[in-house]
């Protein structure tokens, strides 16, 4: 039995299951101010909806949830903030980690029970050429465009 079939096997038994939406486009519609991407105070159409990214239909995964409130390495994660691939600097609010048959890409969202999280780092862990699974780290802020 491969490390894979054998993380699933225990993700079956002991593991969460979240809500995995494919990131599909940048969002659409008018940008009130196109420096921030926040609607424009001034403007007289305020209050603007912000457009948000669009995404694929969810598929249900099994993998193991862990909020970002976990003491690593003596810090909490919550306390370094990182660069997200769209580019603003975000806290990180959890990990996933995600079976390695799973596609899981960043700008990805990801639904736990009410909460929602979007996919900004990944880290792959593999058994030779197999992939195990990958950590998925997750922040609560909106992907936007720069």
């Amino acid at each position: 039995m491969s490390k894979l079939q054998k993380f699933k096997r225990r993700a079956a038994r002991r593991g969460q299951t979240v809500s995995l939406y494919a990131f599909s486009a940048w969002p659409t519609g008018d940008y009130v101010d196109t420096w921030s991407g926040e609607p424009d105070p001034d403007d007289v159409d305020y209050p603007a909806t912000v457009p948000e990214p669009t995404y694929e239909t969810a598929v249900s995964v099994t993998g193991f949830f862990q909020p970002a409130t976990a003491q690593i390495a003596g810090a909490s994660p919550r306390d370094q903030p990182v660069r997200a691939p769209w580019g603003e600097e975000v806290q990180q609010a959890a990990i996933f980690y995600c079976p390695g048959d799973q596609e899981v890409s960043e700008k990805d969202k990801v639904v736990y029970g009410s909460d929602i999280y979007y996919v900004y780092s990944l880290s792959p862990r593999y058994d030779g050429s197999i992939l195990v699974h990958t950590e998925v780290y997750l922040t609560e802020s909106v992907p936007k465009v720069n």
